[in-house]
Parts: C-alpha cells; sequence; structure tokens
C-alpha cells in the first residue's frame, strides 16, 4: 500500500524563474500575434462601420439636394439618371442601418473579447500562483 503526502512540492527559486519565464515566451510567441491581430480586426470592423454611417448620411444629403434641385450641380452625382434620388435616399437610409446595426455588434464583440482577455489574464496569474508559491 503506498501513503501519499498531502504536501506540495515546493519549487526552487530558479524553478520560479524558469516557470515565469516559460509562460511569458509562450503568451509572446503564440498568443500575442493572435491578439494583435484581433484588435486590428476590431479596429477595422468599427472604423468600417463608421464610414458606412457617414457615407449613408451623405448620399441621403445628396439624393435630397438633387431631388430638390434638379438642375443644381449635386445632381451630377446621383448617378446621372440611372437611379431615381427616392431610391438613393432608401438605400442610404438602409446603408445607415447596417452601419448602426454592424457598431452595436462591434460592441458586443469587443465586450466579449475584454471579458475572455481578463478571464485568460487571472488564468496566467491563478495558474504562477499556484505553481509558483
Amino acid at each position: 500500500m503506498v501513503i501519499r503526502s498531502n504536501k506540495k512540492k515546493q519549487l526552487t527559486k530558479a524553478e520560479k524563474i524558469y516557470l515565469l519565464i516559460a509562460l511569458i515566451a509562450f503568451n509572446l510567441f503564440f498568443l500575442l500575434q493572435f491578439l494583435i491581430g484581433w484588435i486590428g480586426m476590431l479596429i477595422g470592423f468599427i472604423f468600417a462601420s463608421f464610414v458606412m454611417i457617414v457615407s449613408g448620411a451623405l448620399s441621403f444629403v445628396i439624393s435630397a439636394a438633387a431631388s430638390f434641385a434638379p438642375k443644381a450641380w449635386i445632381s451630377q452625382y446621383v448617378a446621372a439618371g440611372i437611379i431615381s434620388p427616392t431610391a438613393v435616399a432608401f438605400l442610404s437610409i438602409a446603408l445607415v442601418c447596417l452601419g448602426l446595426l454592424w457598431m452595436i455588434g462591434n460592441y458586443y464583440l469587443a465586450k466579449y473579447s475584454y471579458k475572455v482577455s481578463m478571464w485568460y489574464i487571472k488564468l496566467n496569474v491563478k495558474l504562477f500562483k499556484k505553481y509558483g508559491n
């Protein structure tokens, strides 16, 4: 019969330093690139949704100006008679709504990304405290 002790093996100072270096190296070499890419994608999504909102609002203003002043200089920018200013107005409203929905999605994506990042940082701290003591 084997009797096991409940005592935890204490790590030496060199082993603790090695554990810390290994944890930092793993995070740098495997996870940092993913995190930088994820943050870049999130920033790109936020700017893309902002651009959709602004371009939809500007096209609505241009279509409204073209419908109220058909001989004005701005009417040449409303597809040169191929599509009506009313259709452009409705499409621009749809573009603004799509941009707003995408912005809401970006908010939740950033929120859950933050939660996962904080969970991983706490996991690293707990790992080091558990095996580093």
